[in-house]
């Protein structure tokens, strides 16, 4: 995974990555909204 990732991100344990791609979800256009339509869609 550290390959695709920053560097720092190898040092990380799985809940700190997923903080962290959770917190940069809003700025990248992932709303609440549109996130309950991708886990709702079958």
């Amino acid at each position: 995974m550290s390959l695709f990732f920053k560097e720092d991100w190898a040092k990380k344990n799985v809940v700190e990555v997923m903080r962290e791609i959770g917190s940069h979800a809003p700025e990248r256009g992932l709303t609440p909204e549109i996130l309950d339509e991708i886990l709702q869609d079958e």
